[in-house]
């Protein structure tokens, strides 16, 4: 297995015109967005995913954040 980059995830932004991609992260499965004005969910960690060069099956990963 290698690792492979995921990035379907972009962030729109008034500069960028949303072509920036981030990495994907999870959160809590009942996680509200932590403040009205930047409508952000607290994340628990980011997605890592691997996939293997013969057979193209992927595995994904959840990687906490540090703390």
């Amino acid at each position: 297995m290698q690792p492979v980059r995921l990035i379907d995830a972009t962030e729109r932004s008034w500069d960028t015109g949303g072509n920036r991609h981030v990495d994907l992260a999870y959160a809590a499965p009942d996680a509200k967005a932590a403040s009205f004005f930047t409508g952000r969910v607290p994340s628990l960690g980011v997605v890592r995913g691997f996939i293997c060069s013969k057979c193209g099956r992927m595995l994904l990963y959840g990687e906490p954040n540090p703390k």
